[in-house]
């Protein structure tokens, strides 16, 4: 479900890993005060996470107690909380000995390959799609995960309007920030 990404596989397992650690009390908390909505809802997320993860025991766990919890199953929620904690401690347990992968080193992104793809996707221009190919990598780290997948996505249905309206709204707000970073600079210099 993750592209294959390992890097954001590692980022999630220790992600959830670290709220593991109070999830648990968290909920008991919540339960004793009646914040039910609050509860369901992070054992909602838990196990639509967990299942992302691959991580089914879990998912299935948070499922059931979130199901026991609706349907006012006190003795059945109170097992299966205990079985949920049992679960989030040995994936705890487990998680500091995955190691994430060797990523590659990104190349900085070429501002004059960012106006050229920009000019060839507002052009309707296919060769877009090779300028595009060459900075993919660095482009999408500055996109960031949801802005990059956007970006794949349109290039790879052939989009090329779709991909023109990203990368304009990408260079507007690197622009807005190459002027701020400008001005600060200009700020400094002329402080005495």
């Amino acid at each position: 479900r993750l592209g294959g990404d390992e890097a954001t596989l590692h980022r999630l397992l220790r992600r959830l890993a670290a709220e593991g650690d109070t999830l648990v009390s968290d909920l008991r908390q919540g339960l004793a005060q009646g914040q039910t909505a609050m509860v369901t809802g992070r054992l909602h997320r838990l196990r639509g996470g967990a299942g992302t993860l691959g991580l089914t025991r879990i998912a299935e766990l948070a499922g059931a107690v979130e199901r026991a919890i609706l349907e006012q199953q006190v003795d059945r929620m109170t097992a299966q909380l205990q079985e949920l904690e049992l679960a989030l401690t040995t994936f705890r347990a487990a998680v500091p000995a995955v190691e994430p992968p060797n990523l590659p080193t990104v190349a900085p992104l070429e501002w004059n390959s960012v106006q050229q793809l920009d000019s060839l996707l507002r052009d309707g221009n296919l060769e877009a799609v090779a300028v595009y190919e060459q900075i993919a990598t660095a482009l999408t780290a500055r996109l960031g995960e949801v802005g990059g997948h956007a970006l794949a996505q349109a290039m790879a249905r052939l989009d090329l309007a779709q991909a023109w309206q990203t990368i304009e709204a990408f260079m507007d707000e690197e622009g807005k920030a190459r002027i701020r970073s400008g001005r600060e600079e200009d700020r400094a210099r002329s402080t005495p």
